[in-house]
């Protein structure tokens, strides 16, 4: 069964560079057509690094390049309207970019959902706590939660270093937390030295 598998695999991965491909005349490494171990390596081992590779692809191949077997990326602002759907057009969500981080609750969420008509049901439920009103109303304790948070930030100045990206996922867990549940988690007061505010969420 395991060479059944790898077989299939290595014909799969000859295909996806073959003339025969739907893909084939756009152009792009040969080795992200043949895989997603492209994209995975720059993805999940250097951690989201991709994005920069893609950038550097559009520098040797131009505004189109094909960036993994089933996947273009543009690079042109005057192709937006036919990438991203309008109003008047129905477009489903390719479901191979929602695997990335659609697991467990994720997968029944508006983000994870692939149909058109679905996603828009669930989309109407939420969009008044996104209208313009409501993070007006939090604006106050947002800069409460920065305020504090730039204070205690400033408190290191010319003592160590600190890893900044803590100190704003401190933050953003604080102001969240504020708003979903009437009480913040208090990183931002607690957290001595911005220790990651993972471990203390974990128990």
């Amino acid at each position: 069964l395991l060479g059944i598998w790898v077989g299939h695999r290595i014909l799969i991965t000859l295909y996806n560079i073959s003339p025969f491909h739907l893909l084939a005349r756009f152009p792009g490494p040969k080795i992200a057509a043949a895989s997603y171990f492209y994209e995975a390596w720059y993805d999940w081992v250097l951690v989201g690094r991709y994005g920069r590779k893609i950038n550097e692809m559009h520098q040797k191949y131009g505004p189109i390049a094909r960036i993994n077997p089933e996947e273009l990326h543009c690079n042109d602002p005057f192709f937006t309207d036919e990438v991203y759907s309008g109003p008047g057009r129905i477009r489903d969500k390719w479901q191979h970019q929602l695997n990335t981080g659609g697991a467990g609750p994720v997968s029944v969420t508006g983000f994870s959902t692939v149909p058109h008509e679905l996603h828009r049901l669930r989309k109407g439920a939420l969009s008044r706590f996104f209208s313009r009103s409501q993070p007006l109303k939090l604006e106050s304790e947002a800069l409460d939660f920065a305020t504090l948070t730039a204070d205690k930030g400033l408190s290191y100045s010319g003592k160590s270093a600190f890893d900044i990206k803590e100190a704003f996922n401190c933050f953003t867990a604080d102001v969240i937390s504020q708003h979903a549940f009437g009480t913040p988690m208090g990183f931002v007061a607690t957290q001595p030295d911005w220790t990651p505010y993972r471990f203390p969420s974990d128990t």
